[in-house]
């Protein structure tokens, strides 16, 4: 006999790794070609903005370098020359040809610098400034505020260096100027210059709209491009920080710095909006990798929906219609589909579970009525009701009609509350008006020897308990409590708080407390171990079915403790779930 071939089964996705596989790399093969485009551009981007920065700071430092040597070659050949020395002569005639001599120099100075730079001579002892050279871009008016900064700066002690070219930029009211001067004895030799005007030849590298130059002093304070660094909401901190790409705002920035060598202050160029071409590239191939998505899932689950699902299931539901809950679904089935064959095991497994729950719901549901008809067997005292009636008639022999009225009402009451149809809740309010009845009862019985006090939020009085619940700690409590040489006080309130047990959830909490003797040490041990109290005999009956009670109702989520207060009594402590709508609980 020819043995029977296992169909050896599959993933449904099996089938198509090699084509997923080919999908993804092509996809990575295009996300890595557009990030190294990304970066290519962005390189060739700085560097190009850099050759062109330095090649008009390199104009700059040569402007710089050469007025310099003017300036000191100057001074010093004048000095030698007697000229300075006569220029401040007493001697009218040789002070006006000698001061006439210095301003041809001047001139011959402005010549080879352009007409950018304000040349000057300053005579310390008479505090005069000689100049016949000034920029075109310092105004009539700021010279004389600019002159008042420049003494201001010899005044404090300023000595120039004669190897640096660094120059200093010296605020003048609202303006920068980069100064350079040289002392030659009592005579200082100089030149002055705007900062706005050192940026100028930034301005031409790119339109105004994408780029704007800014210059800044030694230590970080902004000199020239405020204008621009306004216009841009760009903070002065933020763009003395920027170096190379960042962000700001949602914005892309550029900064390009000059490596200008020994001028006294820092240069840069910001480029806006910098980084739309990797915008580009990088939505290209965002719709590249959304198209292959979709693509490939539509292909994927067309060939698994009609290869893999329709088939299989078709003979799935053929069985399903066959169901026997005694006998396995797909025992019999054969099918490729790794998924679907699962299932079908899991479905017989479901089966077995089925009927597993059922025998423990049926179990579960008669467990709950025995619960609750041990309870409302218990809570049927004949001597209890036959006390009442015995102090009823006694009362009546004696006349009391009212007692006799209000003790009739209030048993009347508390019996119509016991023998009420199974529930399994009810409002807190008519458990609350049942212990009243019941403690009313004992009032009426004790006159002298008991009181007792109730207190409920009005939240808490709409929320849902087990009936008869409380009545099991307070008879409790009177039964042990209740002495002929001591007043028995009993308190009852009910408040919602979050409770350590349940950070997240509102609980319902209710104090139940006595001046009795307290619980003995034995039960609150086995207790605090996390142990149900045994029934023994006629103890603990009330308390043990208290506990099974909470564990049916409210599965675990209930908490109960028993404790002895410090003043003295027992003390007990429910925490139950909130709910407001009885229907809500089911047993089971």
């Amino acid at each position: 006999m020819k043995k029977e071939r296992k169909k050896k089964t599959h993933s449904a996705f099996g089938r198509h790794k090699l084509l997923l596989f080919m999908i993804m790399a092509a996809t990575a093969l295009e996300i890595s070609v557009s990030l190294w485009a990304i970066h290519m551009v962005q390189t060739q981007t700085a560097q190009s903005a850099s050759v062109m920065v330095q090649n008009r700071m390199e104009q700059v430092e040569n402007n710089f370098f050469l007025l310099n040597q003017h300036l000191k070659q100057t001074l010093v050949t004048q000095g030698q020359d007697m000229v300075l020395s006569q220029a401040q002569s007493e001697d009218s005639l040789a002070r006006i040809q000698a001061r006439q001599t210095l301003l041809d120099s001047m001139f011959y100075l402005s010549g080879n610098s352009g007409n950018e730079y304000s040349l000057f001579y300053y005579f310390s002892d008479s505090r005069e400034f000689l100049t016949a050279v000034h920029s075109r871009y310092i105004a009539y008016s700021q010279r004389e505020e600019l002159e008042n900064a420049i003494i201001r700066l010899l005044d404090s002690g300023y000595h120039p260096s004669s190897v640096s070219d660094q120059w200093t930029l010296l605020p003048a009211g609202d303006t920068y100027y980069a100064v350079r001067l040289y002392q030659y004895h009592d005579v200082w030799n100089g030149s002055c210059i705007p900062a706005e005007a050192l940026i100028k030849p930034l301005l031409d590298i790119y339109p105004e709209s994408i780029s704007f130059p800014v210059l800044f002093t030694e230590n970080g304070t902004l000199a020239a491009g405020t204008e621009n660094l306004s216009r841009e909401n760009l903070p002065p901190q933020k763009a003395l920080a920027g170096s190379g790409p960042f962000w700001y705002k949602g914005k892309r920035w550029l900064a390009v710095d000059s490596s200008v060598s020994d001028t006294g202050f820092q240069l840069k160029l910001f480029i806006k909006d910098y980084g739309q071409f990797e915008k580009a590239v990088l939505f290209q191939t965002g719709v590249l990798v959304v198209i292959v998505v979709l693509l490939s899932t539509v292909i994927l689950t067309m060939s698994y929906t009609q290869k893999k699902i329709l088939k299989p299931l078709s003979q799935f539901t053929e069985r399903l219609k066959r169901y026997d809950p005694d006998k396995p679904v797909l025992l019999e089935m054969s099918s490729e589909l790794e998924e679907l064959s699962t299932a079908s095991r899991q479905f017989n497994n479901l089966t077995k579970e089925i009927n597993r729950l059922r025998i423990n719901a049926y179990e579960n549901e008669l467990e709950r009525q025995k619960i609750q008809m041990d309870y409302m067997q218990m809570q049927i005292k004949p001597h209890f009701f036959l006390n009442s009636l015995n102090l009823i008639h006694s009362m009546a022999c004696h006349g009391n009609c009212q007692d006799v009225v209000r003790l009739s009402e209030v048993t009347a009451s508390y019996l119509r509350y016991i023998f009420q149809s199974d529930v399994s809740f009810v409002k807190l309010s008519q458990e609350l008006d049942h212990l009243r009845d019941y403690l009313s009862i004992m009032e009426i019985r004790y006159p002298e020897h008991f009181r007792y006090e109730i207190f409920a939020e009005d939240e808490a009085l709409c929320q849902a308990v087990p009936p008869l619940l409380l009545q099991t700690f307070v008879e409790n409590s009177v039964k042990y409590g209740i002495t002929s040489d001591k007043k028995m006080e009993i308190s009852i309130s009910a408040l919602i708080e979050f409770t350590e047990t349940s950070a997240q959830e509102e609980m319902l909490t209710v104090f139940i407390t006595d001046n009795g003797p307290g619980y003995p040490e034995d039960c609150l041990r086995i207790w605090n171990q996390g142990k149900d109290l045994e029934r023994n005999g006629s103890s603990h009956i009330g308390i043990a079915n208290a506990s099974k009670r909470l564990k049916l109702f409210y599965h675990g989520n209930a908490v109960m403790k028993l404790y002895n207060s410090p003043l003295g009594g027992a003390v007990t402590e429910l925490h139950l779930p909130c709910k407001e709508d009885k229907n809500e609980y089911t047993a089971g």
